[in-house]
């Protein structure tokens, strides 16, 4: 070991550096881009939803087509008819 090596090194007392962010600036820029995946989100959603059976019957035609003659899907819930094309509307959105 040398003296050089027994020296006080040089340090400053101006702060963080700056090109270091904080953990409460890391969270906003967070919080800042999770709202805007969701609100990208919930606008697609809003854009498929006009056209959700549509694309619920455009889905299904290959299956209704391999059906044996006057074949049908039938719903195993009450409110499967009703939600089935929303939450393929909602799964598209999330998709994007």
């Amino acid at each position: 070991m040398t003296g050089k090596d027994l020296e006080p090194r040089e340090t400053t007392v101006d702060g963080p550096d700056p090109s270091q962010q904080t953990f409460v600036s890391h969270l906003v820029e967070l919080r800042s881009r999770l709202l805007r995946a969701l609100g990208c989100v919930f606008i697609v959603l809003l854009a498929l939803m006009p056209v959700a059976n549509e694309l619920y019957a455009w889905l299904a035609a290959p299956l209704l087509s391999k059906l044996p003659g006057g074949g049908t899907m039938i719903a195993t819930q009450v409110a499967s008819p009703f939600l089935a094309p929303f939450k393929l509307a909602g799964f598209g959105s999330v998709d994007c």
